[in-house]
């Protein structure tokens, strides 16, 4: 949101129950584009991680959706080994 004043004011996952509005604040809102492109398990290992860091895909989804195997620690690091064996089994079951 960019308030009158000029400042802006971002929210956790864009997601908020009720917010004051002032005549001359401006609403900005950016959405994802749909259901995605391309096969899940072959998406950037990096890119799935900071999606979990950044609270847009869960540690649960990240394994499941996209077979990336990540630590439950703050930093949520990749396990490479068990990411490639959880993808192998992903793309297993689905063919």
């Amino acid at each position: 949101m960019r308030r009158a004043d000029g400042t802006l004011e971002e929210y956790p996952n864009g997601k908020l129950n009720s917010i004051q509005l002032t005549p001359e604040d401006a609403v900005i809102i950016s959405a994802g584009g749909g259901g995605g492109f391309g096969d899940p398990t072959e998406r950037d290992v990096e890119a799935v991680r900071i999606d979990v860091v950044r609270g847009y895909v869960s540690l649960e989804q990240a394994r499941e959706a996209y077979g990336v195997v990540l630590d439950d620690a703050a930093g949520h690091q990749v396990d490479q080994a068990a990411t490639e064996d959880c993808r192998k089994e992903l793309r297993t079951h689905r063919a």
